[in-house]
């Protein structure tokens, strides 16, 4: 539905001068913006590191690249946590076909220019989306920069996932509403677009798109535009297909999250945004302390570095919200405030009352990512603000003119709050140039669009355009200092770190590193003077993830989701001092640990057992007496091995014995060995329990058990036998196979729709019967 343009001086019209910011060219001068903002990031001469780009990110990127190049999908990975299921976590984007992109050139390199594809494909989707529903290309220019640097995007720069299902958000709620509007191959592409997103790997992000879309469905619905039986039917086959299309993930991430930590006691509602949040919307170091690298974080909320929109951007907004009576207008203002409203977390009434109801929001960590609807639907209403004053009324000019006076007197109150009433340490001096300059950027680029209004030359309106354009990215890019600090590519090579001085050194599948609770007390309350030496620093301790890039097994991990069990027993594995629950270590086999006094120094445990070891007398418990057992000091996991009480009558004949294991042969997905034993024993394996791994006995599926909690275990009879582990995930394998027919069968509809489609171009006469979709119902 494009609105009536032809009183609207900044509307689209073929052969006006004044359109001069076509397609093509917004999209190579967001190249040049962007290679602007990061040229030493696209010439290789640097990359991100800050945060969990280099925690997460970039580590996780190299386990899946290094997985693929050895033919392996990576299924789990059994160098964090004991063993993690990977490509169902979501995050990693194990099935994101974009992903290719840094699996075949230089890790160090191509990730980084990935996530800054994906902040052009934002802003591109975002310029095509807002033309459409506004019918001005300078506005939509406006919203597809304002999307693609507003202070939240360059802030996902740090996740790559986050980018990938951002840069898809506005492709999604274009294709998907011309899908139920238009029909015939308009489904293909929605389907396409929806499916991509779903791949990407932020649950949150990809459910906050698909409210933007219902919101404006249910508009159209209102408006009876079309036949709702028609509208139902087409969005109802978009859904079912890209669910479809996205199985493969799908499947296994919710196996995962069944067996995961986000059960329904889990309470993950702190990082809500302060009760004074909304006013970094104008002063974006309001109440901000100065971090140890440089970059500026809110008290109490850690998660985004910064929402800023754009002040000249929201007062756009604010003016369409105000005069432009159209329903889609109204459903993003609402869209907007819910977001602001619902990102305060329990600092609003309304979050902790649809906690209570909506159980999805259970699992759900972070109310500050509510502050996506509002980045989203903002660029938006402000393209229609854009229009509001480009049809030349007076009332608009004068709307704006008050609301700029009211915006700035609210600039200077954040200033005087902060400086009468300072959070520790504020530092009041930056948040008043911060405000000096968002303030003047705001004058400036009103005065700009008030100069343009009246303007007849069409070469002096094309450069006032492009200079109000140019204010507006300078706004964004510079209102906070250093948010995304880059570093040399040397960082994350492999063999930059060297740990040839363990001894014995940690071995996937026989043994684990693994840091005291001291040591990493130490740690995270330090930190290197440049972004540089502090991430040499979480190399040379395998903080988080970093573990990955040398292929050092530790017993801990950094991810969104984790096994129930294991997570349950991480404080009981990191008890201080270690000594404590030293018989635990041991079964974990850790055979290496920061040596005491020291952050970076590690000390060998020769007390360490080998991962798989067997002839354990069973003890017979509840889940409780387990965990209680397992702190014991008296724990000894060469005589005793925990098994749930519902094992005893299979297991319950079963006692110590003398057990010989050799022969060893192990990678992620399989590990295999002989075991020799005078009685039937029990073996155990010092790897996460979960569903998919299966275990045989010369060929036989033999019951695997979980073992002290959280681990394997299974019964072998007498005698010498091969056993073998192999990771068989069913979900997984249904997933790909519902995904490929999906995936064929839209290429067949795709295939379909092509003559049909041509042939509606060439005789529009015949777009009726040309242009029916799967359902029978006409384009």
């Amino acid at each position: 539905m494009c609105p009536e343009s032809s009183r609207n001086r900044w509307a689209p019209s073929a052969g006006k001068p004044e359109n001069w910011l076509t397609p093509g060219r917004f999209a190579a001068g967001l190249v040049v913006l962007i290679f602007t903002a990061f040229p030493g990031v696209l010439l290789g001469w640097e990359t991100f590191v800050f945060r969990d780009y280099g925690k997460y990110g970039y580590p996780v990127a190299h386990y899946f690249r290094e997985s693929i190049w050895r033919g392996e999908v990576p299924l789990w990975n059994p160098l964090n946590n004991c063993g993690i299921p990977f490509a169902a976590q979501w995050g990693p984007m194990v099935f994101y076909p974009l992903s290719l992109f840094y699996l075949l050139l230089p890790l160090s390199w191509s990730l980084s220019v990935f996530c800054l594809l994906h902040l052009f494909w934002a802003g591109l989707g975002m310029y095509f989306l807002a033309e459409r529903w506004t019918g001005s290309r300078f506005g939509a220019g406006v919203a597809g920069l304002a999307f693609a640097f507003n202070g939240l995007s360059l802030c996902c720069l740090v996740w790559p996932n986050y980018l990938a299902v951002l840069g898809w958000m506005p492709w999604v709620v274009l294709t998907v509403e011309r899908a139920w509007q238009e029909g015939g191959h308009r489904l293909i592409w929605a389907v396409g677009a929806s499916g991509m997103q779903m791949l990407g790997g932020v649950p949150e992000l990809i459910l906050f798109t698909w409210f933007a879309v219902g919101v404006q469905w249910i508009s159209q619905c209102l408006d009876r535009q079309r036949p709702f039986r028609v509208m139902l039917s087409r969005m109802a086959l978009v859904v079912v297909l890209t669910t479809g299309l996205a199985a493969v993930q799908l499947f296994p991430f919710f196996q995962l999250l069944a067996h995961s930590q986000r059960d329904s006691g889990f309470k993950g509602s702190h990082w809500a945004m302060p009760g004074t949040g909304w006013a970094n919307l104008l002063v974006p170091l309001f109440h901000c302390f100065r971090g140890p690298l440089g970059v500026f974080f809110q008290k109490d909320q850690a998660m985004f570095t910064s929402y800023y929109l754009g002040s000249a951007i929201l007062l756009l907004a604010i003016l369409a919200a105000g005069r432009v009576r159209n329903k889609r207008v109204y459903g993003l203002a609402a869209l907007a405030g819910l977001g602001l409203i619902l990102a305060l977390g329990r600092n609003g009434y309304l979050y902790s009352w649809l906690w209570q109801v909506f159980y999805p929001l259970k699992l759900m960590r972070y109310p500050i990512k509510f502050v996506f609807l509002p980045a989203f639907a903002v660029p938006i209403l402000a393209a229609f603000g854009i229009r509001e004053l480009g049809a030349a009324k007076p009332i608009a000019r004068s709307f704006l003119t008050w609301a700029w006076a009211v915006l700035i007197g609210l600039m200077f109150l954040v200033v005087g709050f902060a400086y009468f009433y300072p959070m520790s340490n504020e530092e009041w001096i930056a948040t008043l140039r911060n405000g000096l300059a968002r303030g003047a950027f705001l004058t400036l680029i009103v005065a700009a669009l008030f100069f343009l209004n009246p303007m007849t030359n069409s070469r002096r309106r094309c450069i006032f355009e492009g200079g109000t354009l140019l204010l507006i990215w300078i706004d964004l890019l510079t209102h906070v200092p250093n948010q995304n600090p880059t570093v040399s590519p040397s960082v994350y090579q492999p063999g930059f770190v060297a740990f040839h001085q363990m001894d014995p050194q940690p071995t996937p599948g026989r043994s684990r590193a693994m840091r005291n609770r001291d040591a990493m007390i130490n740690f995270l309350m330090k930190s290197a003077d440049t972004p540089f030496n502090d991430y040499l620093c979480q190399r040379l301790v395998l903080a988080f993830n970093c573990n990955l890039l040398n292929d050092i097994p530790i017993v801990d991990g950094f991810y969104t989701l984790y096994l129930r069990e294991q997570n349950a027993l991480q404080p009981c594995v990191f008890a201080s001092p270690v000594a404590l629950h030293a018989g635990l270590a041991d079964y974990l086999g850790v055979c290496q640990t920061t040596k005491p006094g020291s952050d970076f120094d590690w000390t060998a445990r020769p007390s360490y057992r080998p991962l798989i070891t067997g002839g354990q007398q069973p003890v017979f418990s509840s889940a409780l007496d387990t965990i209680y057992g397992l702190q014991q000091s008296t724990f000894d996991p060469r005589r005793t091995i925990y098994l749930p009480l519902e094992a005893k009558p299979s297991l319950g004949l079963i006692g110590a014995a003398k057990v010989s294991i050799r022969s060893e042969r192990f990678n992620a997905h399989h590990l295999e060995f002989e075991v020799q034993t005078a009685h039937s024993s029990m073996v155990s394996i010092a790897q996460s329990f979960y569903p998919p791994w299966h275990a045989y006995v010369d060929g036989q599926r033999t019951k695997l058990w979980p073992a002290n909690y959280a681990f394997q275990a299974l019964a072998v009879p007498t005698g010498r036998h091969q056993v073998m582990l192999v990771y068989e995930d069913w979900f997984f394998r249904v997933g790909a196979v519902i995904s490929i027919l999906t995936l064929a069968g839209c290429l067949g509809m795709g295939l379909w729709y092509l003559p049909l489609a041509s042939r509606s171009v060439k005789s529009p006469g015949d777009g009726v019967a040309a242009n029916r979709d799967p359902l029978g119902h006409s384009g």
